[in-house]
């Protein structure tokens, strides 16, 4: 690979450290490289969509033409969590109901959204309680 000294690249499942150029804004492996960097582990939650946490901040991403864009939460999502940010926590079933009513949303494709929320690490479900995760971008 050929790279001028401006170039940033993404390299997609390096097998060793020989293959990756000077400068790069992104490297995927399954083998562990000693790059001498941080490192973070990607998860794929979708066709095109990506969870990556680093220092202790949880992103969204996905990979468009080549370039990281950071996907933003939206729709029922985003009442979800303005919901959340307004009442601090609330039992699934306020919630469920409360969003019920204010986006005519059924009840199931609520507490799917919920639970979607839940996976990616945005939200967290203690004792019966929905709260914003700590540790998510969210709490900026």
């Amino acid at each position: 690979m050929k790279c001028n000294e401006r170039s940033e690249n993404i390299i997609f499942e390096a097998e060793d450290e020989s293959e990756i150029p000077n400068n790069f804004s992104l490297v995927t492996s399954i083998k562990k490289l000693n790059l001498g960097i941080p490192q973070s582990e990607i998860q794929k939650l979708d066709q095109n969509l990506f969870k990556i946490n680093i220092d202790n901040k949880i992103y969204l991403f996905r990979i468009i033409e080549g370039k990281i864009v950071e996907e933003k939460i939206k729709g029922l999502s985003e009442e979800i969590i303005n919901i959340l940010r307004e009442y601090n926590e609330l039992s699934l079933k306020e919630i469920v109901d409360i969003l019920y009513h204010k986006t005519n949303s059924s009840r199931d494709n609520i507490r799917k959204e919920i639970y979607f929320l839940k996976d990616i690490g945005v939200i967290e479900i203690k004792n019966g309680k929905v709260l914003l995760n700590n540790n998510s971008w969210l709490k900026r």
